[in-house]
């Protein structure tokens, strides 16, 4: 083989490699891009979903606080009722505890019980309602409960620290997703052309 034809075929090899590395370079680009794009894809949807999932759980959140504050306002108005369905043995039960003015303070507390009731269940005025919930639950047991040598008084110095305990969560939340509160911000929001939170 001659010197031209051996010079020949060495620069064909040459030009074949240089466009055999041309071409894998091109596919190695090629799949580094592909595999970046991948990876913005799957993060994508990974955010999404993990968006969504924060969103549902704001939701169940907000759905069960709505539940537990429309219960507190049910208790509320189920005590209520049963001390006008036990009206005389209330009021006599009071008189033996030695408040003889049970005849006008046991109407003012099934009011408080009524109306405070109604609004924590429809979420009215929650944070007012539940701090005036609180002095008034703090009042009863001072002059109903205190002799606490009394077991009967004893649960029901419990069961009062349970009612403040709720009552302190809804000072500390308000009326919650579902409530006549929110309605009413929505339309104040709404007529001044603000955008509801």
């Amino acid at each position: 083989m001659n010197a031209p034809t051996l010079h020949t075929e060495t620069k064909s090899l040459n030009i074949n490699g240089a466009l055999a590395s041309a071409s894998q370079s091109h596919h190695v680009t090629h799949a580094m891009h592909h595999d970046s794009e991948s990876a913005a894809l799957v993060l994508s949807a990974w955010g999404m979903s993990a968006k969504r999932e924060k969103q549902l759980a704001q939701i169940r959140r907000s759905n069960l606080y709505v539940a537990a504050r429309i219960l507190v306002g049910l208790l509320f108005l189920a005590s209520a009722v049963g001390k006008i369905v036990h009206l005389e043995a209330t009021e006599h039960a009071m008189q033996d505890l030695g408040l003889f003015d049970a005849g006008l303070l046991l109407p003012i507390g099934i009011v408080v019980e009524m109306v405070g009731g109604l609004s924590l269940a429809i979420g009215f005025r929650v944070r007012a309602l539940s701090i005036g919930l609180m002095f008034y639950l703090v009042t009863a047991m001072l002059l109903v409960n205190n002799d606490l040598s009394d077991s009967l008084n004893v649960q029901t110095v419990m069961t009062g620290i349970a009612f403040l305990s709720a009552l302190m969560m809804l000072t500390a939340h308000g009326s919650g997703t579902y409530s006549v509160d929110r309605w009413i911000e929505h339309r104040r929001s709404t007529r001044f052309g603000l955008r509801s939170p």
